[in-house]
């Protein structure tokens, strides 16, 4: 999974990373050596409180910028290190003052600092703190889930974690109690929602049940697709059951080989050069103190602009859609005979998603105008994965 950022957000966070922030006094270099690096938990909870997380909480540095800070050696010798700029993580307001904050990750997967954690982090509604780990036994390593607060706990659905830990066909189900903190495992039946992540949770008005919709879920062939369909877990019985059946179509078209499609980064190329944005990139990133090649600043554009330009525009008569949502700038839509159909970017594949009924020769027509002009664009060889 990956996270992106338009251009505005881009700047505004380059400003915010440049920003100094001294530690506390009793934050000493060999005080953050002993606390740098992320722990799991000896017991169920095991507290661990201490001032390291506590000023990484409340600067939301990334570990990168503590590491260097200090002058340590990198991730790549002493390995990620903690902190609480994550992705993620769940974030429940207990109705009393403190909030309760679960788990998430840190970066993606191919960086030293990468890691999922299973902790708790409590904000007393003075400012103060507290630190709970777990052994992964009792909290397994986990991301992208939903947190639900129910009279007696915080009930977590679903997670993305390792890909080593993922289990195709179940849900993870765990709740804290909100007294004693201890995290347990919950065991669930019925037709359940598989390895589900990255959802939205509700709970009934009558407390009795939470229906769990959107989302992805971890296929046993080992794709990550997303959930088109609403499930209920009923809180009395634990039982699962499914809601909705839709019969929609999905297909990736990706490079037949390991590439990156950098569609993103094309179209950000157009961008810098129709306001000209080269410079200022270049200026924030020297005052980061970050030290990168010129290329690697440099996003090219498309080669074949006349393909791009309408890469998303298939031979069928239709209607585009715009995004409600700015942040939603990963999907393109436009709607055949009352159907929406929507164009996902990532970085290895774009998804073609049917939300509906369309004719099969229709949707074989999109699938091959798609394809050709991927193959163009990205000048590379295309095959297509069809999902469902």
């Amino acid at each position: 999974m990956q996270n992106r950022r338009g251009p505005g957000r881009f700047f505004q966070e380059m400003d915010d990373e440049i920003t100094e922030l001294i530690p506390p006094e009793e934050v000493t270099k060999e005080v953050f050596a002993e606390w740098r690096s992320p722990r799991r938990g000896a017991a169920n909870p095991e507290r661990l409180d201490n001032p390291v997380w506590q000023w990484l909480f409340e600067s939301k540095w990334t570990a990168f910028a503590a590491t260097d800070h200090f002058q340590e050696e990198t991730a790549y010798e002493l390995g990620p290190g903690w902190c609480h700029s994550r992705f993620g993580q769940s974030e429940t307001d207990l109705g009393d003052g403190r909030t309760v904050f679960l788990a998430g990750e840190h970066e993606d997967f191919y960086d030293p600092d990468f890691f999922i954690y299973n902790d708790v982090t409590i904000r007393h509604c003075d400012g103060s703190l507290e630190f709970f780990g777990y052994p992964v036994d009792d909290f397994p390593p986990t991301d992208f889930h939903s947190a639900t607060l129910l009279e007696d706990g915080i009930l977590l659905i679903g997670n993305l974690g390792y890909i080593a830990d993922r289990r195709p066909g179940e849900t993870q189900v765990l709740k804290l109690d909100t007294k004693t903190w201890k995290m347990v495992k919950v065991e669930t039946g019925g037709d359940c929602p598989g390895w589900i992540s990255d959802h939205t949770a509700r709970l009934s008005p009558d407390g009795k049940s939470i229906t769990a919709s959107g989302g992805r879920v971890f296929l046993e062939s080992g794709q990550l697709v997303e959930s088109f369909d609403d499930w209920k877990l009923d809180l009395g019985e634990m039982q699962w059951s499914r809601l909705t059946d839709r019969k929609w179509t999905m297909v990736e078209i990706a490079p037949k080989g390991d590439e990156w499609l950098k569609l993103y980064e094309m179209r950000h190329a157009l961008e810098m050069e129709e306001f000209d944005y080269g410079d200022e990139v270049r200026d924030l990133m020297a005052g980061s103190g970050l030290e990168v090649e010129d290329e690697d600043l440099t996003w090219k554009p498309p080669k074949d602009r006349e393909t791009f330009a309408v890469l998303y525009v298939p031979p069928v008569e239709h209607e585009h859609v715009e995004n409600e949502d700015e942040e939603d700038y990963r999907n393109f839509r436009i709607r055949i005979d009352g159907v929406i159909v929507r164009y996902t970017e990532e970085s290895d594949a774009v998804t073609l998603t049917v939300e509906g009924q369309l004719p099969p020769e229709v949707v074989d027509d999109l699938i091959a105008d798609l394809m050709r002009k991927l193959e163009i664009v990205c000048e590379t060889e295309m095959e297509t994965i069809r999902v469902c």
